[in-house]
């Protein structure tokens, strides 16, 4: 214990101690009053008991006195201890060996001249007034390291992070909820705010506190998913941009990947970058200049730049997935084209969800009146969203028909699952909107109500607007589809065969919304809804000029897009319903020479072609050589056809990943189907991450910057969600928080 705590006044005071001032005030008269009891503790301390002396009233006998009075330690003189044998002492001079006068006493002896002229002399002594600016200057160090290496209580800098992860997983303001949510416990009676509180310059609760405290958890996350990045030998990336609440083009980046102890795949959100933000080339040093279009090379740097950051081996990546846009996927000098230069093994996917919802667009944009349709159900949608009183004209209309209350749904131009569902929607509710338009028309004489409802109620809308739903389902069933995460190759094939073959059939029969045609029309007679039937627009004319044009475009446009030459196709080998049927039997008369030498070929050019394509870039490390391969395919291909006949092409490929025995005798062909396992087909992944994102920053948190945004959303898309995974990860980003904080923190276990 400093001896300066019990200096009054404290070390800014330390020229009025000096100059022996003699004005008190309140805080001096609560001084002796503690002084008095550190005596008595002194008293208690020495050998003899100088509590029991005799206290001499009349000191003002010239004879030396041998009683120590207790009252002389009244004002300052926390520095006096006395002994009954020895004498009195100073505290001060024996801390800092001072001589009083060039002489021990005071020091290593005791004054045994027990009057008070003694040790008011010894206040004035040059020695005496050293040590107390020595122990002015201690106190006020003590001081300032304690401000400066603080003590945390473990458990409160815990349930803070705890707190502040909460808030950011919810997608939650954090700088300004967390300082109230933590108030609220205080309520609660959790005293989270209260313990982290350790001095008037350290509450932790600060903006710049908060934000170092999200990145840690934020970084804490991202080195569990790099150590794992790293650690497997099959790294896919994907990406894609988008622009934000505030027009920044947001590059957002993903990675696939085998995990090398279970071979399960995974896959994680990396990093969001501003796209046209400054960008540092891998070849040049320094910034470049932002930006100023956003085109291959920008985000080839960016993409670059952060794989090298995190030390990604590039010659680990199989695949590449992004959408079908020309900067992305240009054959010269897209995106896909510069990273396959680095990396010429990688396999360039355009994403499965992507190229359908473009098969379909164009499909549409094909017909004339298709493209026309679409146009209608977006102005009928902006028109009652873009009004209270009309969407509350609506919902009373609704409500008077005794109809499910339900708002048309948005058609997005890009998403055509979007179109279906709001078809769907404006099928349901199609009295209630027409009479709803006939109101707004008649009561508040509204053009556009009028014009509306005469285009919804010609005759090939009616009949597109059944089409659609009968069409519509399928694609997005088979959109669905491609966007599950472990989906793979073989599913493409498979998928798509079975939608054409159900569009085919639409073309020469009814599906059963369009079959209801007539049935629908006289419903909506019954409510007074007249749908007029031109004589060269009837249904003859509709399925000839509309409905068959469109579906072919449709199937047309499938075929054209889900035309796959890559070597993704080569995979197909692993799909047992494709290995040629052969008995095992030497006896079988069944088994025609012919028979097995179909079976003896089957899959050699695609190993072949698969064995080449990775040797490409003389990277031995992926696969042996082609007759390495071939050699060990030869008994695979038994293998297979004995053992995974009833299996899915899916089913065998994780069977090889996860499979470590089957994939040490067969090294080559499990290093095959992991990366047939790992190359993405879709990017729905970074999609569903732009959502997030978009839900993060809003127009209220507009100025999130690149950092803290990249830090929300790891948290919010990657952050465990299960409360048995809390205690483990906040404990590492409190550790990690303590470590990296610019002066020391000391936490304390409670």
């Amino acid at each position: 214990m400093s001896l300066f705590k019990w200096l009054k006044p404290p070390a800014a005071k330390c020229a009025r101690v000096e100059e022996n001032s003699d004005s008190e005030d309140e805080e001096n008269e609560q001084a002796c009053l503690e002084n008095e009891c550190m005596a008595t503790e002194f008293l208690h301390s020495s050998d003899g008991n100088a509590s029991q002396s005799s206290v001499s009233g009349s000191s003002s006998s010239s004879k030396q006195s041998k009683c120590f009075n207790v009252s002389w330690l009244n004002g300052r003189r926390h520095w006096l201890k006395y002994e009954k044998a020895t004498g009195m002492f100073c505290l001060l001079c024996q801390k800092y060996n001072k001589r009083p006068y060039d002489r021990d006493v005071w020091n290593k002896t005791g004054c045994t001249r027990i009057r008070l002229q003694s040790f008011i002399s010894h206040e004035k002594s040059a020695a005496h007034h050293d040590c107390l600016k020595l122990e002015c200057e201690s106190a006020s160090t003590v001081n300032i390291a304690s401000a400066i290496n603080p003590s945390v209580p473990l458990n409160a800098i815990q349930q803070a992070f705890g707190c502040l992860y909460f808030l950011v997983k919810q997608k939650i303001a954090h700088t300004t909820n967390f300082e109230p949510l933590l108030d609220f416990l205080e309520y609660l009676g959790l005293h989270v705010k209260m313990n982290i509180r350790v001095a008037k310059n350290a509450t932790y609760t600060s903006r710049k506190s908060i934000q170092e405290m999200v990145s840690i958890l934020s970084e804490v996350i991202e080195n569990k998913i790099l150590s794992c990045v790293n650690n497997s030998d099959h790294i896919a990336i994907m990406f894609d941009e988008s622009t934000d609440c505030t027009v920044t083009e947001q590059l957002v980046i993903h990675c696939r990947y085998i995990e090398k102890d279970t071979g399960e795949l995974k896959s994680h959100f990396l990093k969001v970058i501003d796209s046209l933000g400054p960008c540092e080339s891998a070849e040049d040093e320094g910034d470049l200049p932002r930006a100023v279009s956003l085109n291959a090379d920008t985000i080839t740097a960016h993409i670059h730049k952060y794989l090298t950051d995190i030390k990604l081996d590039m010659k680990k990546v199989r695949g590449i997935g992004t959408d079908g846009a020309s900067t992305m996927m240009g054959c010269r000098n897209g995106v896909v084209a510069q990273l396959k230069r680095i990396r010429p093994s990688a396999i360039g996917v355009h994403c499965a969800a992507h190229r359908l919802n473009l098969a379909s667009s164009q499909a549409g944009d094909a017909v004339p009146y298709v493209k026309k349709f679409n146009t209608i159900i977006r102005q009928l949608f902006d028109f009652f969203t873009n009004s209270a009183v009309r969407t509350a004209g609506l919902k009373e209309v609704q409500s008077l028909l005794q109809d499910k209350q339900s708002k048309i749904l948005e058609p997005c131009a890009t998403r055509w699952l979007s179109i279906e569902r709001s078809v769907h929607r404006i099928k349901d509710c199609f009295v209630s909107i027409v009479l709803s338009l006939e109101r707004e028309g008649t009561e508040r004489s509204e053009a556009k109500a009028i014009g509306l409802s005469r285009l919804i109620l010609e005759y090939r809308f009616v009949c597109t607007m059944l089409l659609l739903c009968d069409v519509l389902p399928h694609i997005t069933h088979l959109s669905k589809c491609f966007q599950i995460e472990a989906v793979d190759y073989s599913v493409i094939p498979t998928m798509l065969s079975s939608t054409i073959s159900s569009l085919q059939q639409l073309i020469t029969s009814d599906g059963s919304n369009f079959a209801t045609l007539q049935s629908y029309l006289r419903k909506l007679e019954q409510a007074n809804i007249t749908v007029p039937k031109p004589t060269n627009l009837g249904e003859k004319y509709f399925l000839e000029s509309i409905r068959k044009p469109f579906l072919t475009s449709l199937i047309d446009n499938l075929k054209k897009r889900f035309e796959d030459k890559s070597i993704l196709t080569a995979f197909d080998i692993f799909d047992p319903k494709k290995v040629p049927r052969v008995s095992n039997d030497e006896n079988d008369s069944s088994n025609s020479s012919g028979e097995q030498e179909i079976f003896m070929q089957y899959g050699n050019a695609h190993i072949k072609n698969l064995a080449e394509h990775y040797q490409g870039d003389n990277d031995v490390s992926v696969c042996g050589s082609p007759d390495q391969c071939l050699e060990e395919w030869s008994s695979f291909r038994q293998y297979m056809h004995d053992n995974y006949l009833k299996l899915r092409h899916k089913d065998v490929i994780r069977e090889l990943c996860s499979n470590k025995t089957i994939s040490c005798i067969y090294p080559n062909m499990g290093t095959f189907a992991e990366i047939c396992h790992v190359v993405p087909i879709q990017t729905a992944d970074v999609e569903m991450t732009f959502s997030q994102l978009k839900l993060i920053k809003t127009r209220i948190r507009n100025r999130l910057n690149e950092g803290t945004l990249d830090s929300l959303l790891r948290i919010a898309v990657e952050g465990s969600s299960s409360p048995q995974e809390y205690p483990i990860m906040i404990q590492e980003a409190v550790e990690l928080w303590a470590r990296e904080k610019k002066q020391t923190i000391t936490i304390i276990a409670t």
